[in-house]
C-alpha cells in the first residue's frame, strides 16, 4: 500500500504515522517501505534454510526409518539394542533441531516493524482502503498461499469513509498514478483503453488443432509399446545330451564308432566347430568337452 493511499483519508494517514514513531518506521514513505519488505523477507527466509534444517530432517528421516529397515540386516537381526535403539535419539535431535528453527521463523515473522506494517493495514482496511495485495510471507502463510497464517492481519471495527470518497474510487487511483507528481490525479486515473491486438491466423489454426490428436499420436504410442514389449535376441540351448568320457575308453576309436558316435550326438548347443590344433592337445589333457558349452560330451 502506498503512502498516497495512506494520505487519502486524514484518520488513516494519523494512526500510520503513530505507529510509525512507535516502530520507527515511517510507513509513508514508499521507499522505506519497500526497503524493508526486502530485508525482513530476506532475514526470514534465511531462517529456513542453512545446515540446522538439513540436519534436522536429515536425523528425522533417518530416526523414522531406522526401527523398520535395521532388523532386516543380517549383522543387526539378533541385536534389538542396535536395531531399535538409535531411532530415539534421532529423533530427539531431530525434533530439538526443527523446532529452534521454527523459533528462529517466528522471530522474525513477529519483527517490530513488520508488525507495525500490519497494524497499518488492518487500520487501512477498517476505513475502507483495501489493499491490493498481501504476500503470504507477511502474514506466516504457506507459499501455496493457503490457511490463515501464523500472524495474519489485525481485524479493526469498520469506519464509514469520509464523504464524497469511495474506495473504489481510491484503489482505481494508486492502481493508475501518473509518473508525474506534479499531474491531476483525477484526470491520470481515467485513461484511454488500449486496444488488443488481433490474434493471427496461424495462432487461432494452431489452437484448433492443438488437442484434435491425430495419427501421429496414435502410431507414436503404438513404436513405444512396440518396443517395450519386443522379442528378445536368441538364447543358446543348453546341450541336453552330454555324456561323460568313460575311462577305460581310449582317445583313438575305429571310424565305425566315431560315425555312430556323430550320428547320436545332439547337436542341441549349436552347430558343430571344429577344434584347432591347439584345442586338440587340450582336449586330449583335459578330455572331450563340448566347444559349445564346455561340458564333457562324447564324439
Amino acid at each position: 500500500m502506498s503512502g498516497a493511499t495512506l494520505a487519502s483519508d486524514e484518520r488513516v494517514l494519523e494512526a500510520a504515522l503513530a505507529i510509525g514513531a512507535r516502530t520507527g518506521v515511517d510507513y509513508t514513505d514508499d521507499a522505506a517501505v519497500t526497503a524493508l519488505l526486502g530485508e525482513r523477507r530476506r532475514a526470514m527466509d534465511a531462517t529456513q534454510r542453512g545446515p540446522l534444517v538439513w540436519l534436522g530432517g536429515l536425523a528425522l528421516t533417518v530416526g523414522a526409518i531406522w526401527p523398520f529397515l535395521a532388523p532386516s540386516l543380517p549383522a543387526l537381526a539378533g541385536r534389538p539394542v542396535l536395531a531399535y535403539g538409535p531411532a530415539g535419539p534421532l529423533l530427539i535431535l531431530a525434533a530439538t533441531a526443527l523446532t529452534y528453527v521454527r523459533t528462529r521463523w517466528r522471530r522474525e515473522l513477529d519483527h517490530p516493524a513488520l508488525a507495525g506494517y500490519r497494524e497499518v493495514l488492518g487500520v487501512a482496511r477498517a476505513h475502507g482502503l483495501p489493499p491490493t495485495h498481501i504476500p503470504a510471507w507477511l502474514e506466516g502463510r504457506s507459499s501455496s498461499g493457503s490457511g490463515k497464517g501464523a500472524a495474519p492481519i489485525p481485524s479493526y471495527p469498520s469506519v464509514e469513509p469520509l464523504a464524497g470518497r469511495s474506495p473504489s474510487d481510491v484503489t482505481a487511483r494508486e492502481r493508475t498514478a501518473p509518473a508525474d507528481p506534479a499531474a491531476d490525479p483525477v484526470a491520470a486515473s481515467v485513461a484511454e483503453p488500449v486496444a488488443v491486438p488481433a490474434k493471427p491466423a496461424a495462432v487461432a489454426e494452431y489452437e484448433r488443432i492443438a488437442d484434435a490428436g491425430g495419427w501421429h499420436n496414435e502410431g507414436g504410442c503404438l513404436l513405444v509399446f512396440a518396443g517395450a514389449g519386443g522379442p528378445s535376441g536368441p538364447r543358446r540351448k543348453e546341450c541336453r545330451s552330454v555324456t561323460p568320457r568313460s575311462p577305460s575308453s581310449p582317445w583313438r576309436s575305429s571310424s565305425g564308432s566315431r560315425a555312430a558316435a556323430r550320428a547320436t550326438r545332439s547337436n542341441s548347443c549349436g552347430p558343430r566347430r571344429w577344434p584347432t590344433s591347439g584345442q586338440w592337445r587340450r582336449r586330449r589333457r583335459l578330455g572331450r568337452r563340448c566347444l559349445n558349452c564346455r561340458r564333457p560330451s562324447a564324439g
